[in-house]
């Protein structure tokens, strides 16, 4: 796995001076309203000494070949052929060959593994170095191609529904305390699609599921976060996670957190209106934010005109929500909150990681803030803020501080079942690419650092 700890005497040559981490891009802060801006960490000179040797091998290589349109190409339909076979020799579950030369090239870089001693020796090997937990997905996904010819619709949804639960509960046995399962209501099949497309009420063996998983994460201390998706369902889903945050979300935590993307104009309004509830309600919000990946898949008059639109709805809403001061709702009626930052944008993770370090230095108590990448992606970013982490807490005098976690989101499944997974978030992210081209030159610069024994 990409954070395998290297033991050959060749690559203990290369390991790096610090070798503790596992993560790419780095965090940042944003300004307080009103307030002078807190100043963001500097980045740190070798955000990728953490990586082993093998991770930042396959870092270079994939952020070479998404760096070449004629490459990036080639190498998207190939995947997408095999992705989309159903030919025995395309089937890399099948053919062994393909399996391990998947594996060498991708599949070790973004995946946990299948078996439940590997997905948990990759977990071990993230917390090994650094990050606070994980969240883990099942890669293996009902997919509902036409919900307008849904005759034979009942016939298979409780089997998917039951399918989708499993596999669930599966992921639940393989994270810890602190962890998170990351869950996508379509992924159980074209009845909860079709529900959540008409505003219906989820079918009753889809809210039992979902109402199990939350009892069996709140049995073993770890925590849910419910997937965004297309606007055509967004608007469901965040209804029904609602009624579980309502049920779920009290004694002083929050078992299940929402996604709210801020390129929606519409997104500040409805982290807005769900706010209002929680303070009415007496439940604490779970908000994980994100930017936004159906770009290409949505009403374009629905999403801010300009990405400098987009860096400004998400900045500010995660320093409201940071100050606990959001638009009318304000101390001392602010409800109980959970903030997760999901993301690769630089500029955005500092400045929020920075003002979070400001609030609490005041006496202010912001409340934990989370951060996550995904993993084989932004390790330049989460080695930044990992590092400036640490820095932070050895220099800080003020144990009672409130504290900034990091996280990375990886899935698991069999190889064919993860190639169809990532190939599915490429088509629906349309920055996936851009964020692998991102990390070429840091990985080209830790290499040579290696290679040269410098750092």
């Amino acid at each position: 796995m990409a954070y395998t700890v290297i033991q050959t005497q060749t690559l203990r040559r290369l390991a790096p001076s610090v070798s503790r981490l596992h993560p790419r891009r780095r965090i940042a802060s944003s300004p307080a309203a009103g307030n002078t801006a807190p100043t963001p960490a500097q980045p740190s000179s070798r955000p990728l000494a953490r990586l082993s040797t093998p991770a930042v091998l396959r870092t270079l290589l994939l952020s070479r070949l998404f760096s070449s349109p004629a490459l990036s190409r080639f190498g998207i339909a190939v995947l997408e052929k095999i992705a989309n076979s159903r030919q025995p020799f395309l089937d890399p579950d099948k053919n062994l060959l393909l399996n391990r030369a998947l594996r060498a090239g991708i599949y070790n870089h973004f995946c946990a593994g299948h078996e439940s001693s590997d997905i948990k020796r990759t977990i071990a090997d993230i917390k090994s170095v650094g990050f606070k937990g994980v969240i883990l997905n099942y890669a293996r996904e009902i997919i509902a191609h036409d919900l307008a010819d849904a005759d034979g619709l009942a016939d298979v949804s409780a089997e998917h529904i039951q399918q989708w639960l499993d596999g669930n509960l599966k992921t639940l046995s393989a994270i810890g305390a602190g962890d998170y399962i990351g869950i996508k209501y379509t992924g159980a099949g074209g009845s909860v699609a079709s529900a959540l497309t008409a505003g219906k009420e989820p079918p009753k063996q889809f809210w039992d599921a979902l109402n199990q998983l939350c009892r069996q994460a709140k049995a073993q201390g770890s925590y849910l976060l419910v997937d965004a998706e297309q606007q055509v369902y967004q608007a469901t889903i965040d209804r029904w996670t609602v009624d579980l945050m309502r049920e779920h979300n009290r004694d002083g935590d929050a078992l299940i957190l929402n996604t709210y993307q801020a390129y929606l104009k519409a997104t500040r309004g409805v982290i807005r209106s769900h706010l209002e509830l929680a303070q009415k309600e007496g439940w604490i919000l779970g908000v994980k934010l994100v930017r936004g990946a159906y770009i290409f898949q949505e009403e374009r008059d629905r999403i801010h005109d300009t990405k400098p639109d987009t860096d400004k709805s998400y900045n500010g809403i995660a320093r409201d929500l940071l100050q606990r001061s959001f638009d009318d709702i304000t101390k001392p009626n602010f409800p109980g909150l959970k903030l997760f930052l999901a993301g690769h944008n630089a500029d955005s993770i500092r400045k929020a990681s920075a003002l979070h370090r400001k609030l609490s230095g005041q006496g202010t108590n912001p409340g934990t803030l989370e951060f996550g990448q995904l993993y084989g992606m932004a390790d330049h970013i989460s080695g930044d803020l990992l590092s400036m982490i640490e820095d932070h807490e050895k220099d800080s005098k003020e144990k009672h501080e409130a504290v900034q976690h990091v996280f990375k989101c990886v899935n698991w499944g069999t190889v064919r079942e993860c190639i169809n997974f990532l190939m599915r978030r490429a088509n629906e992210n349309a920055g996936a690419a851009e964020r692998l081209q991102d990390g070429y030159a840091q990985a080209k610069r830790e290499l040579k650092a290696r290679i040269m024994g410098t750092g």
